[in-house]
C-alpha cells in the first residue's frame, strides 16, 4: 500500500509514532486481526515500513512473525475514530497535530507526569484523552523490527472520568491483541504512581548503563533510587493527589519493578545507546519542577534530570 494513501475505513486503528511501542502495538493488533494505520513523520521510512511491513519477535525471542500495516505521513484526511499515540514526550505537539478536530479518542501512551492534562489542553478537547500506562517491554533491533522484551499490564484511563467508556474501548482493544490491560479510575494517581517508579529506575539505569535490576544490586544507586521515589511521593501528596504517599510505600513499588523487571533496559537507557534525547526531563525534571512550585526541594530529582541532559548534551557534541 502506498504511503501517499491517506485514508481509511471508519474501523481504522491509527498508531502514531514507529518507535519500539507504536511497532509492538501495530504489529499486534495487525496480528489480532485489525486494519492498522501507522503514522510517521519520516517519508522514506514510511514507504519502507508500507513496503516491508513490521516484524515482532516474541518475548522468549522464538518466533518471528510479520506483520502487513498500512503506513503514512501526516496530514490525514480526517481526524480518526481512535488513535494510539507512542512517541517520546519532546515530540508530543508534532504528534498530536494531525489529530486536532473531530471526536475521535487519542490514546497516549507516554512517560511522565502532566503530559495526558498537556495533551488535552493541546487538542483542545480533553474529554477525548486516555492516558495509557504500560509496563510492556519492546526494543527496536532494526528498522521495523521490534522485539516484545517482556509481557506486563497497561493502566487505561480517562482524563475526564466521565469518559470511562472511551477507556474501556481502548482496554478492549488492547485485549484483543493479547495485552493484559485494566482501566483505572484516576488516571492522575495512576500517572503519579508509576513516576514513582520511573523517577527511580530511569536516568539511574541510564546513568549507569546497566539493565533494571542492577540498581538492586548497587546499594549507592539503590540509596539513589529511594531517595527519588521518596520525593516523588512527597510531591504527589503535597499535590493533593489521591492515594497513600507513603515513602516507604514509595520504595517499595520501584524495588518491585525492577526485580519483576531485571533485565529488561529502561527506554532512557535505550535512547542514550542510540544518541537519542531521553524523556527524563519529563519524569525527574518534572517531579523538580512540580516541587518547585509547592515551595518544595527534590535536589535527588533535580542532580538526576541535571545530569541526564549533561550526557545527552556529550552526545549531540560528538
Amino acid at each position: 500500500m502506498s504511503p501517499t494513501d491517506r485514508g481509511g475505513p471508519p474501523g481504522d486503528v491509527v498508531v502514531v509514532g514507529p518507535g519500539a511501542m507504536g511497532c509492538l502495538l501495530a504489529a499486534r493488533l495487525s496480528l489480532a486481526g485489525h486494519s492498522v494505520l501507522l503514522l510517521d513523520h519520516d517519508p522514506a521510512r514510511a514507504a519502507r515500513l508500507a513496503r516491508d511491513g513490521l516484524a515482532l519477535t516474541d518475548p522468549q525471542g522464538g518466533a518471528r512473525l510479520r506483520a502487513t500495516v498500512r503506513c503514512t505521513t501526516p496530514p490525514l484526511e480526517a481526524p480518526p475514530e481512535l488513535a494510539l499515540v507512542c512517541v517520546k514526550a519532546r515530540s508530543t505537539r508534532k504528534a498530536l497535530a494531525p489529530l486536532v478536530g473531530g471526536t475521535g479518542t487519542v490514546a497516549l501512551l507516554q512517560n511522565g507526569v502532566g503530559r495526558f492534562a498537556a495533551a488535552g489542553e493541546f487538542l483542545g478537547a480533553p474529554e477525548r484523552v486516555v492516558g495509557l500506562l504500560s509496563t510492556e517491554g519492546a526494543t527496536l533491533t532494526d528498522e521495523g523490527a521490534v522485539r516484545h522484551t517482556g509481557c506486563g499490564r497497561t493502566h487505561v484511563g480517562a482524563l475526564r472520568p466521565e469518559q470511562r467508556s472511551r477507556a474501556e474501548c481502548v482496554r478492549a482493544l488492547l485485549a484483543s491483541a493479547g495485552l493484559e490491560a485494566s482501566v483505572v479510575d484516576d488516571l492522575e494517581r495512576a500517572e503519579w504512581e508509576k513516576a514513582t517508579v520511573n523517577a527511580a529506575i530511569n536516568a539511574l539505569c541510564a546513568l549507569l548503563d546497566c539493565p533494571n535490576g542492577a540498581l538492586l544490586e548497587l546499594p549507592t544507586a539503590a540509596e539513589l533510587a529511594d531517595r527519588a521515589a521518596a520525593e516523588t511521593a512527597r510531591v504527589a501528596r503535597a499535590r493533593g493527589v489521591d492515594g497513600p504517599w507513603t515513602e516507604e510505600q514509595a520504595q517499595a513499588r520501584w524495588r518491585a519493578v525492577a526485580q519483576a523487571t531485571r533485565r529488561n533496559v529502561c527506554s532512557a537507557l535505550a535512547d542514550l545507546r542510540r544518541g537519542r534525547a531521553t524523556e527524563v526531563f519529563a519524569i525527574n525534571g518534572a517531579v523538580a519542577r512540580a516541587a518547585r512550585e509547592l515551595g518544595l526541594t527534590a535536589d535527588t530529582n533535580e542532580t538526576l534530570d541535571l545530569l541526564v541532559a549533561a550526557r545527552e548534551a556529550q552526545l549531540r557534541a560528538r
